[in-house]
Parts: structure tokens; C-alpha cells; sequence
């Protein structure tokens, strides 16, 4: 599964949906992979979480380094991460979601974060800054590489022009 965190209408807060849609719109997977439109769903997660062996986030991720750094942290790490340095919002939130998921002893095996360090995530209506826009196509070859080690080879890259299918969920 592969997980794209945030609100795209609060600046860079959104960036793991929009490195989703960008993988997405470039490249076709097989059936098995399922691209999940996380948004900011907390609890709804819950289920998809217990039912899933991989995942793979894509997230604004605080990590005070410069905006636009990109790093990946996986298993612990990548909890960790989920858990302390997400951009915050009111409500259930993806950390509360996966610590549900433990609690239950239904968690992905492997875990992997692929996390863009936001400028500003607080710009209710903004658009991306340009340093994480300028990270969203390595988060696109990142997510890509990570899904080839899991021997998941993408079928082609997207025509030019073509719709995207496959996506699960909804836009938050």
C-alpha cells in the first residue's frame, strides 16, 4: 500500500498527497498495489493499517532540516517519525491510527516513510513552497525504487495525457 498523508489546502501539509498523485499520474502498477488517499482520515485508517503487510508513507515530515529535505526512515524509525513529527492538526491523526493498529498486534511489516521537510504548514489556502515542490519528483523515484525492492515492478510509465485509475479513498 502506498500512503499519501496531509491536507493539500494547507501549504506544504500537503505534500505526501501530492507526491501520491504525482506517482500516480506517472506511472502504472500492478493490481496488488493500492494507493490510498490518507489525507488527514486518522481513525478511518485504522482498518487499512491491520489489513496491509507493506506500507509505504509519503509525508510532511518535521524534521529541522532545511525545507525541502527529503530522508526515508523505515520500521521504528519510520513509527517514530509518524508519531512525534507530523505537521499537527485537531482530531485523530495517522500516528493515532498506527498506534490503534499496535495495540490490536495488527500492524504492516514493513514500514517505510518517505518524508519532505515543509517551509510552512500552518498557510491555511497556500500553495506549495518551492523548495517541497522541488522535492516531489525525488519523492516519486523514492517511492518507486522502495516498491521495486519489494519486487513490485511499476507495468509502464503513464501516456502522456491519460487519466490516473486505481486510487483508493478520498481527497482530503
Amino acid at each position: 500500500m502506498v500512503l499519501g498523508l496531509g491536507n493539500a489546502q494547507w501549504g506544504d501539509a500537503g505534500a505526501g498527497m501530492r507526491a501520491l498523485a504525482r506517482l500516480q499520474a506517472r506511472w502504472r502498477f500492478p493490481q496488488q498495489v493500492e494507493f490510498v488517499e490518507g489525507g488527514t482520515r486518522g481513525r478511518a485508517l485504522v482498518p487499512l493499517l491491520q489489513a496491509t503487510q507493506r506500507m509505504l508513507v509519503l509525508s510532511a515530515v518535521e524534521m529541522g532540516d532545511p525545507p525541502g529535505t527529503l530522508r526515508v526512515f523505515t520500521g521504528d524509525a519510520a513509527a517514530e517519525r509518524l508519531y512525534v513529527h507530523l505537521p499537527k492538526r485537531p482530531g485523530m491523526g495517522f500516528a493515532d491510527a498506527l498506534a490503534c493498529a499496535q495495540l490490536s498486534g495488527q500492524v504492516p511489516r514493513d514500514l517505510v516513510l518517505i518524508g519532505i521537510q515543509p517551509q510552512r504548514n500552518d498557510h491555511f489556502g497556500a500553495r506549495l513552497s518551492v523548495a517541497v515542490e522541488g522535492r516531489l519528483d525525488q519523492a516519486v523515484d523514492t517511492a518507486r525504487h522502495w516498491l521495486q525492492r519489494w519486487r513490485i515492478e511499476p507495468l509502464a510509465p503513464v501516456p502522456a495525457g491519460a487519466a490516473r485509475t486505481g486510487s483508493t479513498g478520498s481527497p482530503a
